[in-house]
């Protein structure tokens, strides 16, 4: 029987609340892509390769969006110098950052390095 790949979920955009509460619940790792939801070719290139890594990592990391142009003092706080930016936190605290990275991939070798901890999870598949 033929396999059909489950379609990637998409990482939320977040609220204010949600972001500041995602940061603090947890000690796993979540990472942020700060990000236009439109009209940024560079943010629209991203997005569908980082919600695949949303998905392959769903166990070892959450993945979250925050849109720069509803919140765009996170810029200054986060001093953030590209759009997209890529921050990791754990237990609240910045652990890892990527400006303007190349590709998802590129971001998953340099999370791996940093956490070795966050083994990929295969892409599920369903039979027919």
């Amino acid at each position: 029987m033929p396999t059909v790949e489950v379609p990637a979920a998409s990482a939320p955009f977040l609220t204010l609340d949600q972001f500041a509460a995602a940061l603090s619940d947890t000690e796993d790792v979540v990472l942020v892509e700060f990000c236009m939801p439109s009209g940024c070719s560079r943010c629209d290139a991203m997005r569908g390769p980082i919600d695949r890594l949303a998905n392959d990592r769903r166990d070892g990391m959450a993945v979250r969006r925050v849109n720069l142009r509803q919140h765009p003092q996170l810029t200054w706080e986060f001093k953030l110098n590209a759009c997209p930016s890529y921050v990791a936190f754990r237990g609240g605290q910045e652990v890892f950052r990527a400006e303007h990275p190349t590709s998802a991939d590129l971001i998953a070798a340099q999370l791996d390095e940093s956490f070795g901890d966050l083994a990929p999870q295969p892409l599920a598949a369903v039979t027919r």
